[in-house]
């Protein structure tokens, strides 16, 4: 196993020296790894991430069948807060984009899509095979269970719970549980400049690709 001390290494990653990482691990440059961070197994990391204490990355997943493991792939500019996981997958490989920011005790699990531009909040618990797409915002303490998958620009409030199998639509806020629809999300709609008929047509998108993969 690799381990450095608190200092650059020789692709700018500073590595604290309790962290242990292993050596099939690929890690890009320019990345901070903090206090006792764990990255095990078949892990690629992409470059300008951070990593806060007492991270794991890579494990096995929380399944009975968790013989095959297929790893993890992380972006980029990502930034993942204490006492998070992240599970490697058991069909595919557990994927994270770029650009997310990931609160304290959060659980990413095998076989999990994740997007880019990606908020998601303290103690979110997230079930396997689940797909999040690009902008959405997962509220404090919210739950979704495992095969569900999150519209681009969706939001989840506090505590909302998202049961199994479940389509958030695109743009739009859940409250709930189990989760409900409240509203369209009117504020990231006009951050992201989408005009009326886009939507319209992004959401008809969305809904032929539920049909697609039998949600």
């Amino acid at each position: 196993m690799l381990n450095f001390k608190s200092k650059l290494s020789n692709d700018n990653n500073i590595i604290h020296e309790t962290a242990i990482i292993e050596k099939s691990v690929k890690l890009g440059e320019n990345n901070y790894i903090g206090a006792y961070v764990v990255i095990t197994g078949d892990v690629e990391i992409g470059n300008n991430n951070r990593f806060e204490s007492h991270i794991s990355i890579g494990a096995k997943a929380q399944h009975r069948n968790s013989n095959k493991s297929f790893g993890v792939k992380i972006g980029s500019n990502n930034n993942f807060r204490e006492f998070l996981t992240i599970h490697s997958g058991i069909q595919n490989v557990t994927v994270i984009g770029n650009d997310n920011y990931f609160m304290n005790y959060c659980h990413i699990p095998h076989d999990a899509i994740l997007g880019n531009h990606i908020t998601i909040a303290n103690s979110v618990q997230i079930g396997g095979h689940t797909i999040i797409n690009d902008y959405c915002n997962l509220g404090l303490n919210s739950t979704v269970h495992q095969f569900s998958k999150l519209g681009e620009g969706s939001m989840l409030g506090m505590g909302c719970v998202v049961p199994k199998n479940r389509a958030i639509e695109p743009y739009t806020i859940y409250v709930g549980n189990p989760c409900v629809k409240l509203n369209d999300n009117h504020y990231l709609i006009k951050k992201n400049n989408i005009e009326l008929f886009d939507l319209l047509e992004l959401r008809k998108r969305y809904c032929a690709d539920l049909i697609d993969i039998n949600i």
